[in-house]
């Protein structure tokens, strides 16, 4: 009798927790990346990742592109959907090859659709261009007047 409550309890925490983790899966943005040995052509990958903002999925909220090429680096951000965006089909039909890139399409839970909300971010330092994307938000970090 105690151990099947045991397994019971155990499995009813499991189905809980799948639960939990679909939905944070479901309402955080979406993320592509590349990195490869020689010069690749992304555009079949991106090509279905865009669809996915705001046709075969809701990340509408924007998107963004960072592409390398060699030190140099290319950035295209957009707040339409990137299923509709006149950039993404740009960037999707413009023969690009690179080593590395990285593409986020956005689902806001916090903050405005707006440019400044849209990833890849970008800067400069040390003499190289670093880009950065990530998933979710970074709560201590909203108080830019005191950087």
């Amino acid at each position: 009798q105690h151990t099947s409550q045991e397994g019971n309890a155990s499995r009813e925490f499991e189905r809980e927790r799948r639960c939990i983790e679909r939905e944070i899966v479901e309402n955080m943005c979406q993320l592509l990346g590349m990195n490869c040995a020689d010069p690749t052509d992304f555009s079949f990958s991106f090509r279905g990742f865009k669809r996915r903002g705001g046709e075969t999925d809701k990340h509408e909220h924007g998107w963004g592109i960072a592409i390398y090429e060699g030190r140099g680096l290319r950035m295209f951000l957009d707040t339409l959907p990137a299923s509709i965006s006149p950039v993404a089909e740009l960037v999707e039909r413009y023969p690009m090859k690179t080593l590395n890139m990285m593409a986020h399409i956005r689902y806001a839970t916090q903050g405005a659709v707006s440019l400044e909300n849209v990833h890849p971010y970008q800067r400069e330092m040390w003499g190289i261009n670093w880009c950065f994307t990530h998933n979710g938000d970074v709560p201590k970090f909203s108080n830019f007047d005191s950087c």
